[in-house]
């Protein structure tokens, strides 16, 4: 279910609720007593009473729940289902500070005659949201996650068994920092179709907030009538290993891989195809990583020429770079590599038969000409105003081709338009990319469909 929170007193998001929530819960402190009957008289749906005082007059108005904090002794609690028995009780912890040992915190919850137990507390990692989302599945409770990095635990709420999660109709009714909006539930995650039975897939990487692979491999879900979610993780290396084993123990079926974690994520794997990996499955056997950049990334470039016997300079040695470096040395071109750092260069040149130089050393290698440039690096993502090379150094009409998906014309883009290069964009490796990553996690799904 969808619960919207209402902050204060406000008529025409109430009517919004009543239309397009399962659930509604009113802040009481910010009403007036005098007025309450009017609206509980006025919502259509179950309601919610939140208490943080001992107002306990407001229940002869009937809601169908009651919130009220831990602090409240059970005693109270006792009192409060004999003189309204018909409403259910919540008993709610919140620690705004940390996700601490919830075992012991679910104990002190048990102690109150409830119907529900909430536990909101603060997400200092993603593996304090997914821990959040394990004890879900094997206790009965109601488990939010506060924060940015907590909101996966208020998408996938009705998988792991919560009764509903708090989803404020406009921003000025969220309740809590990392609420999503009841719209973006509904209409991005598809909340109503989560069940038990819903697939999840992810990615993981650092930075992930600006990504928009959750827009993308949820609408192809819905397309492809796949009962299956997609949310954004952001995990660093230190906590890689925890993060995959809670993943598993959650049924995740797959996740996406990007930086830094391409090159660390294998020696976590049980079985890899790769040095540098974009792509996991968590399959019976074991845990598997693939590379579909490099796949990706020649597939679409042979649309417009053919590599074979062309030179390529290749941007960066990181790991989007392996798997377009070991393609393209399989299709016959010749690589070569720049990077920041030349070590990191001369080792992946070493594994696939190419050269190795500096980014500063961009303009002596165009001097020499090449076919194809292709920047493997971060340079130009998001927020970030730079360029990988010297964009005087460029040479025209040359293929360049774009990993960076966003903004859609980094500056390393608009340098080659103004050479009259061919531009190859990042969305179109992206979009190929994931059709190879659902070849290895929906096999059997897309060859019997």
């Amino acid at each position: 279910m969808l619960c919207a929170p209402l902050k204060f007193e406000d008529e025409s998001m109430l009517c919004q609720a009543n239309r397009w929530a399962d659930l509604i819960e009113f802040h009481i402190d910010h009403f007036q007593t005098s007025t309450l009957e009017k609206w509980r008289r006025l919502c259509h749906k179950p309601v919610i009473f939140k208490l943080s005082a001992s107002n306990f007059n407001v229940l002869q108005h009937q809601p169908e729940y009651v919130d009220l904090p831990h602090t409240v002794s059970p005693e109270v609690f006792e009192s409060i289902k004999k003189q309204y028995p018909q409403v259910k009780l919540i008993c709610s912890y919140h620690d705004f500070e940390q996700t601490g040992d919830l075992t012991a915190v679910y104990r002190q919850l048990a102690s109150h005659p409830a119907e529900i137990y909430k536990i909101s507390t603060l997400a200092r990692t993603t593996n304090d949201a997914l821990r959040m989302l394990k004890f879900m599945k094997t206790h009965k409770c109601l488990g939010i996650c506060m924060g940015e990095l907590g909101k996966i635990t208020r998408i996938l709420a009705p998988i792991f068994g919560a009764p509903w999660t708090y989803a404020p109709l406009s921003n000025a009714h969220r309740t809590a920092s990392g609420q999503l909006l009841l719209d973006e539930l509904v209409t991005v995650y598809r909340y109503r179709k989560h069940s038990p039975k819903t697939s999840l897939y992810g990615l993981i990487g650092d930075p992930v907030k600006k990504s928009s692979s959750h827009l993308i491999h949820n609408y192809a879900f819905k397309k492809l009538g796949l009962n299956a979610t997609y949310i954004k993780m952001r995990v660093t290396p230190n906590e890689l290993e925890e993060c995959l084993s809670l993943c598993k123990f959650l049924g995740f079926k797959g996740l996406s891989v990007t930086m830094p974690l391409k090159e660390t994520v294998v020696r976590y794997l049980s079985h890899s195809f790769s040095q540098a990996v974009n792509t996991v499955g968590f399959k019976e056997e074991g845990v598997y990583g693939w590379n579909t950049d490099g796949i990706a990334a020649l597939d679409v470039l042979e649309k417009y020429t053919k590599v074979k016997e062309k030179t390529i300079v290749l941007l960066g040695a990181g790991g989007a770079a392996w798997g377009v470096a070991h393609e393209a040395a399989k299709r016959g071109a010749r690589l070569v590599i720049l990077n920041r750092t030349l070590s990191r260069a001369c080792r992946l040149a070493q594994v696939v038969g190419g050269t190795a130089f500096t980014l500063e050393e961009f303009p002596r290698i165009a001097q020499l000409g090449y076919d194809i440039l292709i920047n493997c690096t971060s340079v130009g993502m998001g927020d970030d105003l730079s360029i990988p090379i010297s964009a005087k150094d460029l040479l025209e009409k040359k293929i360049v081709m774009e990993i960076v998906m966003r903004p859609r014309t980094t500056r390393l883009v608009a340098a080659a338009k103004a050479k009259q290069c061919e531009i190859i964009e990042g969305i179109d490796m992206f979009i190929q990319q994931a059709a190879e990553q659902y070849y290895h996690w929906f096999q059997e799904h897309l060859v019997d469909g």
